[in-house]
């Protein structure tokens, strides 16, 4: 199961957001088919897959995935000091 695969399972599990659980697949879905194209979709999404690859609940998960997209570019990411900056 991909990360994101299990992102999305844990999301369902959740009753709080796990009416949200489908439209974070297909967003991903979407960045993936134009992530290959767009440069940034694509350093971005493997960006949100390092994150959902570490051991955070999934508060915490979305907590910094809306960090990350709230910036105007990624490069260069490190999970890690990412997650300690906040």
């Amino acid at each position: 199961m991909s990360p994101r695969d299990t992102f999305v399972r844990d999301l369902r599990r959740d009753k709080r957001i796990a009416g949200c659980a489908d439209a974070v697949a297909d967003a991903f879905k979407a960045m993936e088919s134009e992530g290959y194209e767009v440069d940034d979709a694509a350093t971005c999404l493997r960006a949100i897959e390092c994150i959902m690859l570490q051991d955070l609940t999934t508060e915490e998960k979305l907590h910094h995935i809306n960090r990350l997209l709230s910036l105007d570019k990624v490069e260069n990411f490190n999970v890690e000091e990412f997650i300690r900056l906040q």
